[in-house]
């Protein structure tokens, strides 16, 4: 029979796996939009997906992975290097007058460094 009592070991892994899950990557994200833009970070996101399919291919288990997940793969990453492309050849003053970066002083971003 299955025992439907939580113990404390159980109930430490559920801790420090949300934990790790949401506190963890919330904060990661919120320092990738400070250090990049919005933009970047939430295409960033994205990323998992093709990295899940990298994952499933060292572990062996792509028997059941359709070209068509592949190709979706391949199209977030071109994505996210096309996203990334179209910030480096800005300048400064333009980066300010489309919102990707407020505001570029060394002074802003240690505040809110401070504040994370």
């Amino acid at each position: 029979t299955v025992s439907h009592i939580l113990t404390m070991p159980i109930f430490l892994f559920l801790l420090l796996k949300g934990l790790l899950d949401n506190v963890l990557s919330d904060y990661l994200w919120a320092r990738a939009v400070i250090l990049t833009s919005a933009t970047v970070a939430s295409v960033g996101v994205g990323l998992t997906i093709p990295m899940a399919f990298v994952a499933d291919w060292f572990m062996g288990n792509y028997n059941g992975t359709q070209s068509g997940e592949v190709w979706g793969a391949i199209l977030v990453l071109i994505g996210f290097v096309f996203v990334n492309i179209d910030g480096f050849g800005k300048s400064e003053e333009q980066e300010d007058y489309d919102g990707d970066h407020v505001n570029n002083d060394a002074e802003s971003v240690e505040d809110v460094n401070v504040i994370l």
